[in-house]
């Protein structure tokens, strides 16, 4: 999208040249054979002329620059409410891993695992898919989403695993408590940018705050249980 409005400011340059330069070069062959009063006149009629001109190329660029910064205002705020509301699911999901992993909660059957890591599929996302590049921090967001693809894929290896009996152990949910921990940390960032909820309403900019807090908290809690993601990559890379 970036480099379609530069080729339409481009082209509205250009044609801005073009229009200058037929104008001129017409009414120099003109004034090859007029008088001094058809000369002065003529040139009012170009300043005219190349003013209303100027001034409408400066209207529809102004138009386009207003019309993309509206588009892109609404495309940051829809990603946002979306990672907001999906982010929720990382953050229970996570905090069900501590307790499992800690013992805290030891009757977890493995029959109900998958509907507790059950996680919405995304709407917004691969519907703006083409505009993403316009968030400012884009590596994230991306980053963010393919996370939910992975938490799924990592509850179904873990259901496929062989029969370990019906209830979870602790060391099943130790790679996927990594992973939602990483999830929520892109979360957090991702809600952190500013000016991403500008014309919010104060709903939504309250559940932005909300969360944004309880998943500092989770964070800080799966901290002293599981390691980060680039250790855990870091002790099982085969060598």
């Amino acid at each position: 999208m970036n480099s379609l409005f530069n080729e339409n400011r481009n082209t509205l340059v250009a044609l801005g040249i073009w229009l200058c330069l037929a104008i001129f070069g017409g009414l120099f062959i003109a004034m090859l054979d007029s008088r001094a009063g058809e000369v002065a006149s003529a040139l009012g009629s170009l300043a005219g002329g190349a003013i209303g001109a100027l001034g409408a190329a400066a209207a529809v660029y102004l138009t386009l620059t207003v019309q993309r910064r509206d588009e892109t205002a609404k495309i940051l705020l829809a990603i946002a409410m979306e990672v907001a509301q999906l982010a929720k699911f990382p953050r229970d999901q996570l905090d069900n891993c501590i307790s499992i992993y800690t013992g805290q909660f030891s009757g977890c059957t493995r029959a109900a695992f998958p509907a507790m890591m059950a996680t919405p599929m995304p709407t917004v996302y691969p519907a703006l898919s083409e505009k993403i590049s316009r968030h400012p921090d884009i590596a994230a967001v991306v980053a963010f989403y393919i996370g939910l693809q992975e938490t799924r894929a990592a509850v179904g290896v873990i259901m496929s695993a062989p029969d370990m009996g019906p209830s979870l152990k602790r060391e099943e949910v130790l790679g996927i408590g990594i992973l939602l921990r990483e999830q929520c940390i892109l979360a957090r960032r991702i809600l952190s940018v500013p000016g991403l909820f500008e014309g919010a309403p104060a709903l939504a900019l309250a559940v932005r705050v909300e969360l944004v807090t309880t998943l500092t908290i989770m964070i800080a809690r799966a901290a002293f249980v599981f390691p980060s993601l680039s250790t855990w990559e870091a002790a099982t890379r085969p060598y």
